[in-house]
């Protein structure tokens, strides 16, 4: 008589079960049989499912904190709801979603920060004493108001994301800083020149190719030349979506120069922050040359739009504040653009009082 062989089960299936068309595992803990919903009835994705439960089987059984991400829309089960605990799954659901890295790194600072205050609280016992003592982390330390703000808007989003998965019940109010409008710094014509002076040759093109473009550092370490445009893809962009502008032949050449030295931003942004100090300009950094390519790109046509395309913001609110300047300080530290006297008159009589009128823009 032949014995049929004995069905050899795959390791990575062992406690599945097949319920209602969804599987599940099913593990004995203490005498007491216990099911983890795999959430699926596709077999390949379930073991997948399957072989991280049995990863992190001793842990469930020491009833320890495990994040089991197909998991993430259901209310916690036995497992604690510590901001520790719940900001790791949150850091870890922003991975999933494609959020970029550095973006998860301000959600991570933002959740030790709140921990160092408040301690490694339950978030069903969180007040709006704890969001307020997270405010005051950083005006003890004296943080900028932009930077507080920041951390607000974070804490805000993560709070949401907690309310919208049964974590937590209320969101406390949070309201953010009042701040002050203040211009945004640039760089004059006389201390460019002077900065230009500091540096060497290539460092000169570099700047240039950066008060010329208004692109963002690693933009420009990270964009690809196509045609007449410089591309830069979604992935490198920080709105998350590609952005392009025109690009002539020097600013070409210095593209393909820089890029073909392979630096990380931190070398150029050293580099010109050294000269800045050399210079005796103390409260500027590189990231002001986008700030003055703006400017002079809006005292040259007038068309705010148009600087709002070229610098890819997502809003006209947050191209409007290059249009308030002072002429008499403009025309002193931007002598090549108001050389002629009619376009000092076209600016001040017209374009400043219609700049933020869409009609106006696009006639």
């Amino acid at each position: 008589m032949t014995r049929t062989p004995k069905k050899v089960r795959n390791p990575d299936q062992k406690g599945m079960r097949l319920l209602k068309k969804s599987y599940y595992h099913r593990y004995t803990h203490k005498g007491k049989t216990r099911p983890i919903p795999l959430k699926t009835g596709d077999i390949n994705l379930a073991i997948e499912r399957n072989k991280e439960v049995l990863k992190h089987l001793p842990e469930i059984k020491a009833n320890k904190p495990v994040y089991l991400y197909w998991l993430d829309d259901l209310t916690r089960m036995e497992l604690e709801a510590t901001l520790q605990v719940i900001g790791k799954r949150f850091i870890d659901a922003k991975r999933r979603d494609g959020i970029r890295e550095s973006t998860i790194t301000l959600y991570e600072r933002m959740i030790r920060f709140f921990i160092k205050v408040n301690g490694n609280i339950d978030l069903n016992k969180l007040t709006i004493d704890h969001v307020d003592n997270f405010k005051d982390l950083f005006i003890r330390n004296g943080t900028g108001s932009p930077n507080t703000n920041k951390n607000l808007r974070h804490l805000k989003a993560f709070l949401r994301w907690c309310k919208d998965r049964k974590y937590l019940t209320n969101v406390p109010p949070i309201k953010q800083i009042r701040i002050p409008i203040s211009e945004p710094k640039y760089f004059s014509n006389a201390e460019y020149e002077t900065i230009q002076e500091l540096l060497n040759p290539f460092m000169c093109r570099f700047i240039h190719l950066y008060r010329s473009t208004g692109m963002r550092l690693e933009e420009g370490l990270n964009g690809e030349i196509k045609g007449g445009y410089f591309v830069i893809s979604a992935d490198n962009y920080k709105t998350n979506r590609t952005h392009s502008f025109p690009l002539d032949d020097e600013m070409k050449v210095i593209i393909v120069e820089l890029q073909a030295k392979k630096h990380l931003g931190a070398y150029y942004s050293r580099d010109f922050k050294k000269a800045c100090v050399n210079a005796g300009i103390l409260d500027k950094h590189f990231h002001h040359l986008r700030n003055t390519f703006a400017l002079r790109t809006y005292l040259q046509t007038g068309d705010l739009y148009k600087v709002k395309k070229l610098l890819g913001h997502s809003s006209i609110t947050t191209t409007e504040k290059y249009a308030d300047f002072d002429w008499e300080r403009l025309s002193k530290d931007f002598p090549d653009l108001v050389s002629n006297s009619n376009e000092k008159n076209k600016l001040s009589q017209s374009t400043q009082s219609q700049a933020l009128n869409p009609y106006y823009l696009t006639t």
